[in-house]
């Protein structure tokens, strides 16, 4: 019985400690991945 109300209070506190030391920079924006791809291709065919 103890087991079944500690792991789910561990889990919280789990969660909460990894979103606290997350990285500063969230994940890029479906918009911000497609703009890199664009200047990457332009940049390759500067090079050319």
């Amino acid at each position: 019985m103890l087991a079944v109300l500690t792991l789910p209070l561990l889990a919280g506190v789990f969660l909460v400690w990894f979103m606290a030391t997350g990285k500063g920079n969230p994940a890029p924006t479906q918009d911000e991945i497609e703009e890199f791809k664009r200047n990457r291709e332009g940049h390759k065919a500067s090079q050319q």
